[in-house]
């Protein structure tokens, strides 16, 4: 009898530490975007931003705090790996007053995030991916955005998603 309850506990052991090390493959997911960075539009020398990205609360957590070039915008973010959902999840707010929440998960070496809210008649989509550039030592991140018309007048839907943001995190120079 203790044999088996041995063999019971070895197994029990084995399938938790499984489990955990599972759990950390998960969480390490973004972990490509932790650093401090100079943000520049997509494909241009223009810088637009500042952002130091954070790995907080002994790796269970990713804090972003970004700052823009030229004007007062800054937002921050709260990020983490949901082990319920099995989702990433997003909370950011800015001085302007926008909050998003943001669930999704790495697909094909994306983190792709999105939501859907509604806004009186219209129902606005929000999807944000963040992706290491092959080759490079930066990510790249794009906000796209559709506005669906869910009231009576359907001829102003649009199935085209619009860019809102097309940034370059480069490493910060010293």
């Amino acid at each position: 009898m203790k044999k088996i309850n041995g063999l019971v506990l070895v197994v029990c052991l084995s399938l938790g530490f499984n489990q955990l090390a599972a759990q950390e493959n998960v969480k390490s997911q973004f972990d490509f975007w932790i650093g401090e960075w100079d943000v520049y539009k997509y494909g241009t020398d223009t810088l637009v931003g500042k952002s130091k990205i954070s790995s907080i609360l002994d790796g269970h957590g990713i804090l972003e705090e970004y700052e823009a070039i030229g004007s007062k915008y800054r937002g921050t973010s709260l990020n983490k790996y949901n082990q319920l959902s099995g989702q990433w999840e997003q909370y950011y707010i800015d001085n302007s007053g926008l909050t998003l929440h943001l669930k999704g998960q790495l697909k094909e070496d994306k983190m792709i995030l999105g939501n859907s809210v509604q806004r009186g008649e219209k129902t606005i989509q929000n999807r944000i991916t963040w992706q290491a550039e092959p080759g490079k030592s930066s990510v790249r991140q794009t906000w796209t955005q559709l506005q669906e018309d869910t009231g009576n007048d359907k001829n102003k839907d649009s199935t085209d998603w619009a860019l809102l943001f097309d940034g370059e995190y480069k490493p910060r120079s010293k």
